[in-house]
């Protein structure tokens, strides 16, 4: 059997941003995202999406990279 590679791309980037809240993250279109403030807005994209699911009987995922 072939050895896999277990690789999360997305654990370091949350380990620096715990590390770093206050560095800049993002830049887009003239605008400086800080990792706090893509925190604060996956919040509350999740609280968002879970007030829709409530009640609904249905179950979802959502990925984002």
């Amino acid at each position: 059997m072939k050895n896999r590679v277990n690789f999360n791309l997305a654990a370091p980037f949350f380990r620096h941003s715990l590390a770093h809240p206050g560095s800049v993250a993002l830049f887009l279109d003239g605008k400086e995202y800080t990792y706090s403030d893509l925190a604060a807005l996956a919040s509350r994209i999740g609280a968002w999406l879970r007030e829709r699911a409530t009640g609904s009987g249905k179950s979802f995922r959502v990925g984002i990279l």
